[in-house]
Order: structure tokens, then C-alpha cells, then sequence
């Protein structure tokens, strides 16, 4: 967003309203969310709360990750699925 002064190709507001995560968070989550779409582009002081549970989530989700099956994506597959995503094919 910085680097290109524009919100991420990413629905973040419709990926927030589908996950379920503590009350607290998402309302300071959301809070971000809108100031950034008010044009709050640059580094602000990062949130102690949101960053405790940023780390907390990566170190859950690498635990299990380390558990899935290897599943193998031919690059010629993952780059359309990229590219369809991002509306560039």
C-alpha cells in the first residue's frame, strides 16, 4: 500500500467478515481497514495487541502447516491461477 499508494489486491474487509477471530481484534482490524482507505498511507505506530496476535497466528498456523501433505503445483498452474486472480490473463 505504501509503495504504491493504493489499498492491496486483496478483498481484506470480505476476508475479515469470513474468518472468525476475537471481537477486539476485529474491531481493530477494521479500524485500520478504514483508516487506510482514508488515506492514512504511511507508517503509523504498529498496535502491540495486533501485532502479539499476528505473531501468535504465524506461529500457530506454521505448526500445522508443517503437517499437510506436500501437494506440488506445477508453475505453469499456479502462474495462470496468479495472473486470473489478479485480473491480468
Amino acid at each position: 500500500m505504501e509503495q504504491r499508494s493504493s489499498p492491496p489486491p486483496t478483498l481484506l474487509q470480505e476476508t475479515l467478515d469470513g474468518i472468525e477471530i476475537p471481537n477486539d481484534f476485529r474491531a481493530k482490524l477494521s479500524e485500520l481497514l478504514h483508516r487506510k482507505r482514508g488515506g492514512a498511507l504511511g507508517m503509523g505506530a504498529p498496535d502491540a495487541d495486533l501485532s502479539r496476535f499476528a505473531e501468535t497466528e504465524m506461529q500457530r498456523i506454521e505448526s500445522f502447516v508443517s503437517t499437510l501433505p506436500d501437494v506440488t503445483i506445477e508453475p505453469d498452474t499456479l502462474n495462470a491461477l496468479a495472473w486470473k486472480e489478479l485480473g491480468l490473463d
